[in-house]
């Protein structure tokens, strides 16, 4: 492992604001579209996002973490959204557990 770019597994993905907004959006609608009903499944993922200004929608499915990296919680700023929406079963927040944002 490299302690520069430490492989944490194919289910923790890092990103870096130097990232292109459109390779970033890709990417957590990816995990999203896998976890956005996936109430009973057994994949989990973390999304970390390094100290900077990042452009995106942040949609947090089952079994997701989203959180920002860094000393302070102003560390990292999120131009968009982080949400949970209950779209999936016909509005019922009740499924809507299992999911995190930091």
């Amino acid at each position: 492992p490299n302690g520069k770019h430490p492989d944490l597994g194919p289910n923790v993905v890092v990103f870096d604001p130097s990232m292109p907004a459109a390779t970033i959006q890709s990417r957590l609608n990816s995990i999203f579209n896998q976890q956005q009903s996936n109430q009973f499944g057994g994949q989990r993922y973390a999304v970390l996002f390094k100290p900077g200004t990042y452009s995106a929608d942040v949609n947090v499915g089952f079994y997701t973490q989203a959180a920002g990296l860094g000393m302070s919680p102003d560390d990292v700023t999120i131009n968009g959204a982080v949400h949970a929406e209950a779209d999936w079963f016909q509005g019922n927040a009740t499924q809507n557990f299992w999911r995190e944002a930091d």
